[in-house]
């Protein structure tokens, strides 16, 4: 993983970038495809710190997972598998530090984010013979946070 922060042209700008790429065989001889593996997974992240006074305590971010196309668990009957395709999803996040601009909500942190906020409708591999889930969809969650 790649984690970037408080760079000298932009101190409140960083983020988390994270490809990675699996190879399930655990031997030279091995050519078989594993059974739902996914080989080839990124995801990057951004976020940003206001400095400005007029939105001090403001962070916003966003980033993208990626997961490549896998295989579905082998249908025991046929012996057959099922390819399962891959997607990217969008997720982005803000939160307000209320303690920023009065110190009397020190600690109060208001946050909301999304995931999967384009509605992607994809699958991904199941647990039995030839079987996939739905994945998750949109999803927005807001919290309000004091730390003691």
């Amino acid at each position: 993983m790649l984690n970037v922060r408080n760079g000298p042209h932009s101190p409140a700008l960083g983020g988390p970038a994270a490809p990675a790429y699996a190879d399930g065989c655990c031997s030279k001889e091995c050519r078989a495809e594993p059974e739902a593996d996914v080989r080839h997974q990124a995801s990057l992240w951004v976020d940003y710190s206001f400095p400005q006074e007029a939105v001090l305590g403001l962070r916003i971010g966003g980033g993208l997972r990626y997961v490549g196309s896998s295989m579905a668990p082998m249908n025991t009957s046929t012996g057959e598998q099922t390819k399962v395709g891959g997607y990217t999803l969008l997720d982005a996040a803000a939160s307000y530090d209320l303690g920023a601009k009065n110190p009397q909500l020190q600690d109060l942190v208001l946050a909301i984010s999304g995931t999967n906020l384009t509605d992607e409708h994809y699958f991904t591999p199941g647990f039995y013979s030839d079987s996939v889930f739905y994945g998750n969809r949109r999803a927005v969650n807001a919290t309000l946070t004091y730390k003691w």
